[in-house]
Protein backbone atom coordinates (compact mmCIF):
# COMPACT_ATOMS: atom_id res chain seq x y z
CA UNK A 1 0.00 0.00 0.00
CA UNK A 2 1.48 3.34 -1.10
CA UNK A 3 -0.51 5.40 1.41
CA UNK A 4 -0.30 3.04 4.38
CA UNK A 5 1.04 5.77 6.70
CA UNK A 6 -2.16 7.79 6.14
CA UNK A 7 -4.51 4.96 7.12
CA UNK A 8 -6.13 4.44 10.50
CA UNK A 9 -7.34 0.89 9.74
CA UNK A 10 -7.28 -1.76 7.04
CA UNK A 11 -10.50 -3.71 6.64
CA UNK A 12 -9.29 -7.12 5.44
CA UNK A 13 -5.67 -8.10 4.98
CA UNK A 14 -4.86 -10.37 2.07
CA UNK A 15 -2.03 -12.88 2.32
CA UNK A 16 0.34 -10.72 0.28
CA UNK A 17 -0.18 -7.72 2.60
CA UNK A 18 -0.26 -9.52 5.94
CA UNK A 19 3.48 -9.84 6.58
CA UNK A 20 4.29 -6.25 5.58
CA UNK A 21 1.54 -4.79 7.80
CA UNK A 22 2.59 -7.00 10.73
CA UNK A 23 6.12 -5.58 10.36
CA UNK A 24 4.83 -2.00 10.43
CA UNK A 25 5.05 -0.65 13.99
CA UNK A 26 2.15 1.76 13.37
CA UNK A 27 -0.34 -1.10 13.18
CA UNK A 28 -1.73 -3.84 15.36
CA UNK A 29 -3.09 -6.84 13.44
CA UNK A 30 -6.17 -8.57 14.86
CA UNK A 31 -7.54 -11.98 13.85
CA UNK A 32 -11.13 -13.14 14.08
CA UNK A 33 -13.38 -16.03 13.10
CA UNK A 34 -16.91 -16.02 11.76
CA UNK A 35 -19.50 -18.81 12.31
CA UNK A 36 -18.49 -20.07 8.89
CA UNK A 37 -17.01 -23.22 7.37
CA UNK A 38 -15.73 -24.25 3.97
CA UNK A 39 -16.74 -27.71 2.80
CA UNK A 40 -16.80 -29.98 -0.21
CA UNK A 41 -20.50 -30.76 -0.63
CA UNK A 42 -21.43 -34.08 -2.24
CA UNK A 43 -24.58 -34.11 -4.33
CA UNK A 44 -26.49 -37.12 -3.00
CA UNK A 45 -28.57 -37.20 -6.19
CA UNK A 46 -25.49 -37.83 -8.31
CA UNK A 47 -25.54 -41.44 -9.50
CA UNK A 48 -21.81 -41.71 -8.86
CA UNK A 49 -22.19 -40.73 -5.20
CA UNK A 50 -25.28 -42.80 -4.40
CA UNK A 51 -23.37 -45.44 -2.42
CA UNK A 52 -22.48 -44.34 1.14
CA UNK A 53 -19.09 -46.07 0.95
CA UNK A 54 -18.10 -43.86 -1.99
CA UNK A 55 -18.46 -40.65 0.01
CA UNK A 56 -16.83 -42.35 3.01
CA UNK A 57 -13.84 -43.35 0.89
CA UNK A 58 -13.50 -39.81 -0.49
CA UNK A 59 -13.54 -38.37 3.02
CA UNK A 60 -10.89 -40.80 4.29
CA UNK A 61 -8.77 -40.05 1.24
CA UNK A 62 -8.74 -36.27 1.78
CA UNK A 63 -5.66 -34.86 3.50
CA UNK A 64 -7.19 -31.84 5.24
CA UNK A 65 -4.04 -30.93 7.14
CA UNK A 66 -2.04 -30.67 3.91
CA UNK A 67 -4.73 -28.46 2.39
CA UNK A 68 -4.85 -26.12 5.38
CA UNK A 69 -1.08 -25.87 5.49
CA UNK A 70 -0.91 -24.99 1.80
CA UNK A 71 -3.47 -22.17 2.00
CA UNK A 72 -2.32 -20.77 5.36
CA UNK A 73 -5.37 -21.73 7.43
CA UNK A 74 -5.24 -23.45 10.81
CA UNK A 75 -8.83 -23.89 12.10
CA UNK A 76 -9.72 -27.37 10.91
CA UNK A 77 -13.40 -28.39 10.84
CA UNK A 78 -14.78 -31.95 11.02
CA UNK A 79 -18.41 -31.16 11.87
CA UNK A 80 -20.75 -28.40 10.63
CA UNK A 81 -22.04 -27.84 14.16
CA UNK A 82 -19.48 -25.26 15.17
CA UNK A 83 -20.36 -25.01 18.87
CA UNK A 84 -19.30 -28.63 19.34
CA UNK A 85 -15.75 -29.70 20.13
CA UNK A 86 -14.15 -30.44 16.78
CA UNK A 87 -11.60 -32.73 18.46
CA UNK A 88 -14.34 -35.23 19.30
CA UNK A 89 -15.06 -35.83 15.61
CA UNK A 90 -11.58 -35.71 14.08
CA UNK A 91 -11.33 -37.72 10.86
CA UNK A 92 -7.93 -39.19 10.03
CA UNK A 93 -6.46 -39.18 6.54
CA UNK A 94 -5.95 -42.84 5.63
CA UNK A 95 -5.46 -43.86 1.99
CA UNK A 96 -5.57 -47.57 2.82
CA UNK A 97 -8.92 -47.32 4.60
CA UNK A 98 -10.24 -45.06 1.82
CA UNK A 99 -9.46 -47.67 -0.82
CA UNK A 100 -10.94 -50.32 1.47
CA UNK A 101 -14.23 -48.42 1.57
CA UNK A 102 -14.24 -47.97 -2.22
CA UNK A 103 -13.42 -51.66 -2.70
CA UNK A 104 -16.88 -52.47 -1.28
CA UNK A 105 -18.65 -50.34 -3.90
CA UNK A 106 -19.59 -50.96 -7.52
CA UNK A 107 -16.53 -48.98 -8.62
CA UNK A 108 -13.60 -51.33 -9.27
CA UNK A 109 -10.04 -50.73 -10.35
CA UNK A 110 -9.59 -51.95 -13.94
CA UNK A 111 -6.09 -53.40 -13.35
CA UNK A 112 -7.06 -55.74 -10.53
CA UNK A 113 -4.19 -58.15 -10.93
CA UNK A 114 -1.80 -55.33 -9.98
CA UNK A 115 -3.58 -53.27 -7.39
CA UNK A 116 -6.21 -55.56 -5.92
CA UNK A 117 -6.14 -59.19 -4.86
CA UNK A 118 -8.69 -61.22 -6.73
CA UNK A 119 -9.63 -64.52 -5.09
CA UNK A 120 -10.94 -67.27 -7.29
CA UNK A 121 -13.17 -69.88 -5.69
CA UNK A 122 -13.44 -73.24 -7.39
CA UNK A 123 -16.55 -75.31 -6.75
CA UNK A 124 -16.03 -79.05 -7.04
CA UNK A 125 -19.06 -81.18 -7.76
CA UNK A 126 -18.65 -84.65 -6.36
CA UNK A 127 -20.38 -87.71 -7.70
CA UNK A 128 -23.97 -87.76 -6.65
CA UNK A 129 -24.23 -84.00 -6.41
CA UNK A 130 -24.86 -83.31 -10.09
CA UNK A 131 -28.60 -83.81 -9.78
CA UNK A 132 -28.71 -81.26 -6.97
CA UNK A 133 -26.73 -78.79 -9.06
CA UNK A 134 -29.04 -79.26 -12.05
CA UNK A 135 -32.04 -78.81 -9.80
CA UNK A 136 -30.51 -75.62 -8.46
CA UNK A 137 -29.95 -74.33 -11.99
CA UNK A 138 -33.50 -75.18 -12.94
CA UNK A 139 -34.69 -73.25 -9.91
CA UNK A 140 -32.75 -70.06 -10.72
CA UNK A 141 -35.78 -68.45 -12.33
CA UNK A 142 -37.95 -69.22 -9.31
CA UNK A 143 -35.28 -67.76 -7.02
CA UNK A 144 -35.15 -64.54 -9.06
CA UNK A 145 -38.91 -64.22 -8.87
CA UNK A 146 -38.69 -64.70 -5.10
CA UNK A 147 -35.99 -62.05 -4.77
CA UNK A 148 -38.00 -59.57 -6.84
CA UNK A 149 -41.01 -60.17 -4.64
CA UNK A 150 -38.89 -59.67 -1.51
CA UNK A 151 -37.39 -56.44 -2.84
CA UNK A 152 -40.85 -55.06 -3.54
CA UNK A 153 -42.05 -55.61 0.03
CA UNK A 154 -42.79 -52.52 2.09
CA UNK A 155 -40.04 -51.60 4.55
CA UNK A 156 -40.77 -49.58 7.67
CA UNK A 157 -37.19 -48.71 8.75
CA UNK A 158 -35.56 -45.85 6.88
CA UNK A 159 -32.78 -44.92 9.34
CA UNK A 160 -29.97 -45.53 9.91
CA UNK A 161 -28.36 -46.41 6.56
CA UNK A 162 -31.71 -46.15 4.73
CA UNK A 163 -32.94 -49.14 6.70
CA UNK A 164 -30.22 -51.51 5.51
CA UNK A 165 -28.04 -53.47 7.95
CA UNK A 166 -25.22 -51.35 9.35
CA UNK A 167 -21.67 -51.80 10.62
CA UNK A 168 -20.66 -48.92 12.88
CA UNK A 169 -18.16 -47.89 15.53
CA UNK A 170 -20.28 -44.97 16.70
CA UNK A 171 -23.20 -44.79 19.10
CA UNK A 172 -25.89 -43.82 19.92
CA UNK A 173 -27.63 -45.05 16.79
CA UNK A 174 -31.11 -43.69 16.09
CA UNK A 175 -33.53 -46.16 14.52
CA UNK A 176 -36.55 -44.59 12.85
CA UNK A 177 -39.15 -45.22 10.21
CA UNK A 178 -42.77 -45.23 9.14
CA UNK A 179 -45.72 -47.38 10.24
CA UNK A 180 -48.74 -49.19 8.83
CA UNK A 181 -51.92 -47.12 8.76
CA UNK A 182 -53.84 -47.37 12.03
CA UNK A 183 -50.88 -48.33 14.24
CA UNK A 184 -51.74 -47.90 17.92
CA UNK A 185 -48.54 -49.20 19.56
CA UNK A 186 -44.92 -49.90 18.55
CA UNK A 187 -42.31 -52.25 20.01
CA UNK A 188 -38.60 -52.62 19.33
CA UNK A 189 -37.90 -56.18 20.35
CA UNK A 190 -39.69 -56.43 23.73
CA UNK A 191 -39.61 -52.70 24.52
CA UNK A 192 -42.73 -50.64 23.85
CA UNK A 193 -42.08 -47.09 22.65
CA UNK A 194 -43.71 -44.99 25.35
CA UNK A 195 -43.48 -41.71 23.44
CA UNK A 196 -45.45 -43.10 20.50
CA UNK A 197 -49.08 -42.05 20.35
CA UNK A 198 -51.75 -43.41 17.99
CA UNK A 199 -51.86 -41.24 14.93
CA UNK A 200 -48.11 -40.57 14.84
CA UNK A 201 -46.78 -41.28 11.37
CA UNK A 202 -43.21 -42.02 12.47
CA UNK A 203 -41.34 -43.72 15.30
CA UNK A 204 -37.84 -43.37 16.76
CA UNK A 205 -35.70 -45.51 19.03
CA UNK A 206 -32.26 -44.72 20.47
CA UNK A 207 -29.80 -47.63 20.55
CA UNK A 208 -27.21 -46.62 23.13
CA UNK A 209 -24.84 -48.23 25.59
CA UNK A 210 -26.07 -45.71 28.15
CA UNK A 211 -29.53 -47.29 27.97
CA UNK A 212 -28.20 -50.86 27.52
CA UNK A 213 -29.95 -51.00 24.15
CA UNK A 214 -26.85 -51.77 22.09
CA UNK A 215 -23.84 -53.93 22.83
CA UNK A 216 -20.64 -54.90 21.12
CA UNK A 217 -21.19 -57.33 18.27
CA UNK A 218 -24.39 -58.12 16.39
CA UNK A 219 -27.60 -56.42 17.50
CA UNK A 220 -30.89 -57.46 15.89
CA UNK A 221 -33.84 -55.07 16.21
CA UNK A 222 -37.28 -56.43 15.36
CA UNK A 223 -39.95 -53.76 14.89
CA UNK A 224 -43.50 -54.71 15.86
CA UNK A 225 -46.71 -52.75 15.31
CA UNK A 226 -50.16 -53.22 16.77
CA UNK A 227 -53.39 -51.93 15.21
CA UNK A 228 -57.01 -51.94 16.29
CA UNK A 229 -57.60 -54.85 13.95
CA UNK A 230 -54.48 -56.92 14.61
CA UNK A 231 -52.34 -57.88 17.57
CA UNK A 232 -48.58 -57.28 17.71
CA UNK A 233 -47.14 -58.02 14.23
CA UNK A 234 -43.49 -58.05 13.04
CA UNK A 235 -43.17 -55.36 10.32
CA UNK A 236 -39.41 -54.96 9.80
CA UNK A 237 -35.94 -55.95 11.06
CA UNK A 238 -32.49 -54.39 11.01
CA UNK A 239 -29.13 -55.75 12.19
CA UNK A 240 -26.52 -53.37 13.55
CA UNK A 241 -23.03 -54.73 14.04
CA UNK A 242 -21.45 -52.47 16.65
CA UNK A 243 -17.67 -52.57 16.99
CA UNK A 244 -16.59 -49.64 19.20
CA UNK A 245 -13.38 -47.82 18.41
CA UNK A 246 -10.31 -49.37 19.94
CA UNK A 247 -8.65 -46.95 22.34
CA UNK A 248 -4.88 -47.19 22.22
CA UNK A 249 -2.40 -45.93 24.77
CA UNK A 250 -0.17 -43.02 23.74
CA UNK A 251 2.66 -45.22 22.45
CA UNK A 252 0.32 -47.49 20.49
CA UNK A 253 -1.49 -44.48 19.05
CA UNK A 254 1.81 -42.92 17.97
CA UNK A 255 2.93 -46.18 16.33
CA UNK A 256 -0.41 -46.51 14.54
CA UNK A 257 -0.23 -42.92 13.33
CA UNK A 258 3.31 -43.40 12.01
CA UNK A 259 2.25 -46.57 10.22
CA UNK A 260 -0.68 -44.84 8.51
CA UNK A 261 1.43 -41.81 7.58
CA UNK A 262 4.07 -44.07 6.02
CA UNK A 263 1.40 -45.88 4.00
CA UNK A 264 -0.08 -42.56 2.88
CA UNK A 265 3.31 -41.37 1.64
CA UNK A 266 3.96 -44.64 -0.16
CA UNK A 267 0.57 -44.65 -1.91
CA UNK A 268 0.71 -44.11 -5.67
CA UNK A 269 -1.77 -43.02 -8.29
CA UNK A 270 -4.24 -45.67 -9.41
CA UNK A 271 -6.13 -46.16 -12.67
CA UNK A 272 -9.59 -44.60 -12.62
CA UNK A 273 -12.24 -46.90 -11.18
CA UNK A 274 -15.01 -48.26 -13.39
CA UNK A 275 -18.37 -49.91 -12.83
CA UNK A 276 -19.82 -52.91 -14.64
CA UNK A 277 -21.20 -50.64 -17.38
CA UNK A 278 -17.77 -49.24 -18.16
CA UNK A 279 -18.50 -45.82 -16.64
CA UNK A 280 -15.55 -44.20 -14.89
CA UNK A 281 -15.61 -42.69 -11.40
CA UNK A 282 -15.03 -39.18 -12.75
CA UNK A 283 -16.56 -36.43 -10.63
CA UNK A 284 -17.35 -32.84 -11.62
CA UNK A 285 -16.13 -30.39 -8.96
CA UNK A 286 -17.55 -26.89 -9.21
CA UNK A 287 -16.27 -23.89 -7.25
CA UNK A 288 -15.96 -20.10 -7.28
CA UNK A 289 -13.23 -17.83 -8.64
CA UNK A 290 -13.23 -15.97 -5.33
CA UNK A 291 -11.45 -16.50 -3.06
CA UNK A 292 -8.55 -17.85 -5.16
CA UNK A 293 -7.82 -20.46 -2.48
CA UNK A 294 -10.83 -22.44 -3.71
CA UNK A 295 -9.12 -23.28 -7.00
CA UNK A 296 -5.96 -24.29 -5.12
CA UNK A 297 -7.97 -26.58 -2.81
CA UNK A 298 -9.75 -28.15 -5.78
CA UNK A 299 -6.43 -28.96 -7.44
CA UNK A 300 -5.08 -30.52 -4.25
CA UNK A 301 -8.18 -32.70 -3.89
CA UNK A 302 -7.83 -33.72 -7.52
CA UNK A 303 -4.23 -34.78 -6.84
CA UNK A 304 -5.00 -36.58 -3.56
CA UNK A 305 -7.85 -38.60 -5.03
CA UNK A 306 -5.61 -39.98 -7.77
CA UNK A 307 -4.41 -42.37 -5.05
CA UNK A 308 -8.00 -43.63 -4.78
CA UNK A 309 -8.59 -44.21 -8.48
CA UNK A 310 -10.99 -41.24 -8.61
CA UNK A 311 -10.77 -38.59 -11.35
CA UNK A 312 -11.89 -35.00 -10.74
CA UNK A 313 -12.89 -32.46 -13.39
CA UNK A 314 -12.57 -28.94 -11.98
CA UNK A 315 -14.75 -26.00 -13.07
CA UNK A 316 -13.90 -22.59 -11.56
CA UNK A 317 -16.81 -20.26 -12.32
CA UNK A 318 -17.65 -16.59 -11.94
CA UNK A 319 -20.40 -15.67 -9.49
CA UNK A 320 -23.24 -15.56 -12.04
CA UNK A 321 -22.40 -18.93 -13.60
CA UNK A 322 -21.84 -20.49 -10.17
CA UNK A 323 -25.21 -19.33 -8.84
CA UNK A 324 -26.95 -20.89 -11.83
CA UNK A 325 -25.16 -24.21 -11.35
CA UNK A 326 -25.96 -24.20 -7.64
CA UNK A 327 -29.62 -23.44 -8.34
CA UNK A 328 -29.85 -26.43 -10.71
CA UNK A 329 -27.66 -28.60 -8.44
CA UNK A 330 -25.65 -29.31 -11.60
CA UNK A 331 -22.52 -30.77 -10.02
CA UNK A 332 -21.20 -33.87 -8.29
CA UNK A 333 -19.10 -31.85 -5.84
CA UNK A 334 -19.34 -28.22 -4.78
CA UNK A 335 -16.53 -26.44 -2.93
CA UNK A 336 -18.23 -23.60 -1.09
CA UNK A 337 -18.71 -21.85 2.25
CA UNK A 338 -21.69 -21.51 4.59
CA UNK A 339 -22.31 -19.07 7.45
CA UNK A 340 -24.45 -20.24 10.38
CA UNK A 341 -25.35 -16.74 11.55
CA UNK A 342 -25.63 -15.39 15.08
CA UNK A 343 -27.61 -18.34 16.46
CA UNK A 344 -25.53 -21.09 14.74
CA UNK A 345 -28.67 -22.53 13.16
CA UNK A 346 -27.85 -25.45 10.84
CA UNK A 347 -31.50 -25.99 9.82
CA UNK A 348 -31.33 -24.00 6.53
CA UNK A 349 -28.38 -26.07 5.32
CA UNK A 350 -29.24 -29.63 6.31
CA UNK A 351 -33.03 -29.99 6.64
CA UNK A 352 -34.63 -31.93 3.76
CA UNK A 353 -37.15 -29.10 3.21
CA UNK A 354 -34.21 -26.94 2.10
CA UNK A 355 -33.15 -29.28 -0.73
CA UNK A 356 -33.98 -28.23 -4.28
CA UNK A 357 -33.63 -24.96 -6.17
CA UNK A 358 -35.06 -22.69 -3.50
CA UNK A 359 -33.05 -24.01 -0.55
CA UNK A 360 -29.50 -23.98 0.80
CA UNK A 361 -29.17 -27.74 1.28
CA UNK A 362 -26.27 -28.00 -1.18
CA UNK A 363 -25.78 -31.76 -0.73
CA UNK A 364 -29.47 -32.57 -1.28
CA UNK A 365 -29.16 -34.33 2.09
CA UNK A 366 -32.44 -35.93 3.19
CA UNK A 367 -32.80 -37.84 6.44
CA UNK A 368 -36.04 -37.89 8.42
CA UNK A 369 -34.30 -38.42 11.76
CA UNK A 370 -31.91 -35.55 11.06
CA UNK A 371 -34.91 -33.38 10.20
CA UNK A 372 -36.54 -33.96 13.57
CA UNK A 373 -33.25 -33.32 15.40
CA UNK A 374 -32.64 -30.08 13.49
CA UNK A 375 -36.13 -28.94 14.43
CA UNK A 376 -35.58 -29.93 18.05
CA UNK A 377 -32.22 -28.10 18.26
CA UNK A 378 -33.97 -24.80 17.54
CA UNK A 379 -35.89 -24.93 20.84
CA UNK A 380 -33.47 -26.92 23.03
CA UNK A 381 -31.82 -25.61 26.15
CA UNK A 382 -28.02 -25.30 25.88
CA UNK A 383 -27.41 -28.69 27.53
CA UNK A 384 -30.07 -30.49 25.51
CA UNK A 385 -28.83 -28.82 22.34
CA UNK A 386 -25.38 -30.36 22.76
CA UNK A 387 -26.92 -33.84 23.04
CA UNK A 388 -29.12 -33.20 20.01
CA UNK A 389 -26.17 -32.00 17.94
CA UNK A 390 -24.15 -35.08 18.98
CA UNK A 391 -26.93 -37.30 17.63
CA UNK A 392 -27.00 -35.24 14.45
CA UNK A 393 -23.25 -35.56 14.00
CA UNK A 394 -23.48 -39.36 14.25
CA UNK A 395 -25.91 -39.28 11.30
CA UNK A 396 -23.64 -36.89 9.38
CA UNK A 397 -20.71 -39.27 9.96
CA UNK A 398 -22.76 -42.21 8.69
CA UNK A 399 -24.09 -40.45 5.58
CA UNK A 400 -21.03 -38.24 4.78
CA UNK A 401 -22.95 -35.58 2.80
CA UNK A 402 -19.89 -33.31 2.77
CA UNK A 403 -16.21 -33.17 3.63
CA UNK A 404 -15.81 -30.32 6.11
CA UNK A 405 -12.46 -28.57 5.74
CA UNK A 406 -11.85 -25.40 7.73
CA UNK A 407 -13.21 -22.18 9.20
CA UNK A 408 -11.44 -19.19 7.59
CA UNK A 409 -9.34 -16.83 9.68
CA UNK A 410 -9.71 -13.14 8.87
CA UNK A 411 -7.15 -10.39 9.52
CA UNK A 412 -7.79 -6.70 10.09
CA UNK A 413 -5.40 -3.95 11.20
CA UNK A 414 -5.72 -0.80 13.33
CA UNK A 415 -3.22 1.99 13.67
CA UNK A 416 -1.96 2.63 17.18
CA UNK A 417 -3.83 5.94 17.40
CA UNK A 418 -7.21 4.16 17.21
CA UNK A 419 -8.63 2.69 20.42
CA UNK A 420 -11.20 0.05 19.48
CA UNK A 421 -13.37 -2.54 21.18
CA UNK A 422 -12.61 -6.25 21.21
CA UNK A 423 -13.71 -8.18 18.11
CA UNK A 424 -16.19 -10.72 19.49
CA UNK A 425 -19.56 -12.23 18.55
CA UNK A 426 -19.11 -11.54 14.85
CA UNK A 427 -21.32 -13.08 12.18
CA UNK A 428 -20.17 -11.05 9.17
CA UNK A 429 -17.03 -9.03 8.47
CA UNK A 430 -19.01 -5.78 8.85
CA UNK A 431 -19.87 -6.71 12.45
CA UNK A 432 -16.45 -5.55 13.56
CA UNK A 433 -17.89 -2.00 13.20
CA UNK A 434 -20.91 -2.76 15.40
CA UNK A 435 -19.45 -0.86 18.38
CA UNK A 436 -17.71 1.87 16.42
CA UNK A 437 -19.44 4.52 18.57
CA UNK A 438 -17.20 3.35 21.43
CA UNK A 439 -13.97 3.81 19.49
CA UNK A 440 -11.85 6.87 20.15
CA UNK A 441 -8.59 8.44 19.13
CA UNK A 442 -5.51 7.85 21.22
CA UNK A 443 -4.13 11.38 21.67
CA UNK A 444 -1.63 12.98 24.06
CA UNK A 445 -2.02 16.36 25.84
CA UNK A 446 0.92 18.82 26.14
CA UNK A 447 1.30 22.35 27.60
CA UNK A 448 1.77 25.24 25.26
CA UNK A 449 5.32 26.56 25.12
CA UNK A 450 4.56 29.61 27.31
CA UNK A 451 2.63 27.56 29.91
CA UNK A 452 4.33 25.38 32.53
CA UNK A 453 3.28 23.20 35.44
CA UNK A 454 3.47 26.12 37.95
CA UNK A 455 1.18 28.26 35.79
CA UNK A 456 -1.30 25.43 35.54
CA UNK A 457 -1.35 24.81 39.30
CA UNK A 458 -1.93 28.52 39.97
CA UNK A 459 -4.84 28.50 37.54
CA UNK A 460 -6.28 25.39 39.14
CA UNK A 461 -6.13 26.95 42.62
CA UNK A 462 -8.00 29.98 41.39
CA UNK A 463 -10.78 27.76 40.11
CA UNK A 464 -11.43 26.39 43.60
CA UNK A 465 -11.60 29.95 45.06
CA UNK A 466 -14.38 30.94 42.69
Amino acid sequence: LDNIDELNAIRTLSDDLLSSVQANERFTVETYQLPQYIALFMNSESSKLSEPDVSLGLQLGTDKDAILSAIGEDVRIDTPFLEMSQADWTQRYDVGSANGALFDTDWKLPNKEVVEVEVEVEVEVEEGESDDVEASEDGDEDELDSNEESASEVTYIDAPNEGKDLDTALEPVTLAGTLPVGTTAVWVNDYQLLKFEPGDQRWEYIASREFDSIEEGENVYDIYAETDLEDKQLIDTITINFEPKEFLDDQEEEEKTQEIEAENLAAVGLPVRENANGDTLTLRLVTSQSPPEYAQIAEMIQSQWEKLGVAVQIEVLDNVALQERVKLRDYDLLLFGQNLGYNLDAFPYWHSSQAGESGLNLSQFKNFVADSLLEKARSDSEQDRQETLSELQVIINEQTPAIFLYSPTYYTAFSNDVMYTELTHLSTTSDRLANIQQWYANVSRNFDEEVGVATFMNWLGNQFKL
